[in-house]
């Protein structure tokens, strides 16, 4: 979403079906606290010894999206 919607307003336009069903999909699975749930790791670390996860990323992601797409669509 957040490079569909960084692209020119041509190709953005274009895939604003496939925006809206990611708008949709981050809306259906916020839950209740306001954040999303990421079970998977979001860095490296050292493969096979240890792995990190960025706690912030599973909000910050999506927030950013959501207010990316406010900003160009409104509403």
């Amino acid at each position: 979403m957040i490079g569909l919607l960084a692209a020119s307003e041509t190709v953005a336009d274009r895939y604003r079906p496939a925006i809206a069903r990611g708008v949709e999909y981050l809306i259906a699975t916020q839950l209740g606290a306001g954040g999303w749930y990421e079970a998977e790791f979001t860095g490296t670390g050292f493969p096979g010894h240890f792995y990190l996860k960025y706690h912030y990323y599973q909000h910050y992601f999506p927030l950013l999206a959501l207010g990316r797409y406010q900003k160009r669509y409104g509403g």
